[in-house]
């Protein structure tokens, strides 16, 4: 939306001269915060405004661009036309910090070299590559479309308010563990390519967008985020259709589609998908169902709060001194492998009946929150009394340590186990 205010000679005090229009752009807060970090840009905004009825005509065009060191809320331009009622269209983008206005070879008008956007024509913003739009900032745009009436005679104030045409998604991935072990990706998924500033509404089919990261480095995104894009929308709401993601991991490669209608498109929101898509350790011909989490923030809201998801021990995981469990063994000095799981309390698992409960110390206090199952120690314990030959390790676990020496059970085994022997 946008304010409008009208002034006649006589009560003029705004300082525009009587016949001209004055416009003030109003940035997006999200803009005049952040502008120094768009590196190596500055903001363009075009001014167009066109003749009203069939075989409307272009009657004022104008491109200026704010210095990228220049502290401002606002960007103004002034300009002289003919007493009517016209249509206001304007767009504002980044471009080259370089770049210098040219004149066009159409009209005349000034005009600075497109980067992300085809402007030549705003009733037709066309995207000049789809793949600009992932993981980049400085694609990011805006967008206003009013009337205005001037009078003869009076000068005219206008400071449009300019909103986001599309919808930022974001998707991550919950389990950060694995998250830290992605070495590749590649994502397809379809969209608008063209907007139309009159209208406010798309232009056109949609297009299918293919993107791979060939080397992914988790660094530049330690909150998951696998990628980020922007999509033109409509005003009204909609959904995403299907989005393919395809990772490689040591394991090899797993594929993955966030359901179509899943994902709402809503205009000037950043709407961030989140869920545990990645497995520790694919299993052929299993199906595995993923739960999506959909979080819409406002645009500025930046910071996602994400919370891994224990991966579940599983018989045969190798069990290290700092309680975490893997089922690819790790050598390492300081976090030395010590166990083997032999056992577990998820999914009716041999050690499911155990309860914490079942451990007290000497001073009376629970040892345990929680039993997660099982664990063979692949070392004696001191002041151990039961202890385990390799084949009954080979039995319970089915790794062959007959070149190991004999183990004890620690603390979580249950003592009263059969299977056991002394």
């Amino acid at each position: 939306m946008g304010l409008f205010v009208s002034c006649s000679d006589d009560d003029n005090a705004s300082g525009v001269d009587t016949g001209q229009i004055h416009i003030s752009a109003i940035l997006p807060e999200s803009i005049t915060d952040g502008q120094a970090e768009i590196a190596g840009h500055k903001l363009r905004c075009i001014l167009e405004l066109w003749t009203k009825g069939e075989g409307a005509k272009l009657a004022y065009r104008n491109e200026v661009a704010v210095d990228p060191a220049a502290e401002t809320n606002k960007l103004p331009m002034d300009l002289t036309v003919d007493a009517g009622t016209y249509d206001c269209l304007m767009w504002m983008d980044y471009v080259d910090a370089g770049s210098a206005a040219t004149s066009r070879a159409e009209d005349g008008t000034s005009h600075y070299e497109d980067k992300y956007y085809d402007t030549s024509d705003l009733r037709n913003i066309t995207v000049k590559d789809m793949n600009s739009l992932i993981n980049n900032n400085a694609c990011d745009a805006f967008f206003y479309s009013g009337e205005v009436q001037k009078k003869a005679g009076e000068a005219f104030i206008m400071e449009p308010e300019l909103v986001r045409p599309f919808t930022k998604v974001s998707v991550l991935e919950k389990n950060l563990r694995e998250f830290n072990l992605l070495k590749g990706l590649s994502v397809s998924y379809n969209a608008v390519a063209k907007f139309d500033v009159s209208t406010g509404k798309t232009v056109g089919e949609t297009v299918t967008v293919a993107h791979s990261v060939a080397v992914f480095n988790p660094e530049v995104t330690p909150d998951g985020t696998l990628f980020s894009t922007y999509i033109f929308v409509d005003e009204t709401s909609e959904n995403m259709d299907e989005i393919h993601l395809s990772f490689t991991t040591k394991q090899g490669i797993q594929d993955v589609t966030i359901p179509s209608g899943l994902v709402p498109l809503l205009r000037n929101q950043h709407v961030k998908v989140s869920g545990n898509m990645m497995r520790e350790s694919p299993i052929e011909d299993t199906e595995f169902d993923i739960i999506f989490d959909i979080d819409v923030a406002e645009w500025e809201s930046d910071n996602v709060a994400i919370t891994s998801r224990p991966i579940k021990a599983k018989v045969g995981d190798f069990f290290y001194a700092d309680g975490t469990y893997s089922s690819s063994f790790t050598k390492s000095d300081a976090n030395p492998c010590i166990g083997i799981v032999f056992a577990v309390a998820h999914d009716d698992g041999k050690a499911s009946a155990d309860k914490p409960e079942n451990y007290i110390a000497n001073n009376g206090t629970q040892k345990l929150q929680e039993v997660h199952g099982w664990v063979i120690a692949l070392k004696d314990i001191t002041g151990g009394e039961k202890r385990l030959a390799p084949s009954g390790i080979k039995r319970l676990t089915h790794f062959d340590l007959s070149q190991k020496p004999a183990v004890d059970l620690i603390d979580n085994c249950d003592e009263d186990n059969p299977q056991i022997r002394n």
